[in-house]
């Protein structure tokens, strides 16, 4: 086995490595539970009152 082998298995390791946690990644991201849908009460909130003239 020649130095030039051991290298691309060392490469082979790393992509196949990040891969797995690419998708076990998406896989928690697309799995994961949705906040509450309040984006309204949060509009009105980040407004700010008008003052009296």
């Amino acid at each position: 086995m020649s130095t030039r082998d051991i290298f691309d298995y060392i490469i082979y390791g790393v992509i196949a490595l990040g891969s797995i946690l690419a998708v076990r990644r998406l896989y928690q991201d697309l799995t994961r539970p949705l906040p509450e849908d309040n984006w309204q009460t949060t509009q009105s909130n980040d407004q700010k009152p008008e003052q009296p003239k």
